[in-house]
């Protein structure tokens, strides 16, 4: 992603790879709602016990599928 700066010259931002993966997987995601997604950036951003993430993922199917396919990418996509 990059834009014109005043000068002419080109800044470019930097994407983590996270969010890189996610771009690419994004259509083949299910939606989630605020509070889903409040949780899975809290886990990111390690203000969130690996014992409560995992009690989401339990407890919300949505969250667990979502997760599920971020980390397997669509290489395991039914």
């Amino acid at each position: 992603m990059s834009s014109q700066n005043r000068e002419g010259t080109t800044k470019t931002a930097e994407l983590s790879p996270a969010a890189s993966i996610e771009k690419s997987t994004s259509s083949h995601l299910p939606s989630l709602t605020l509070e889903q997604q409040r949780v899975v950036d809290a886990y990111r951003l390690g203000q969130m016990e690996e014992w409560l993430f995992q009690q989401h993922l339990a407890d919300d199917p949505v969250l667990a599928r979502y997760v599920r396919r971020i980390c397997r990418g669509r290489r395991d996509e039914p």
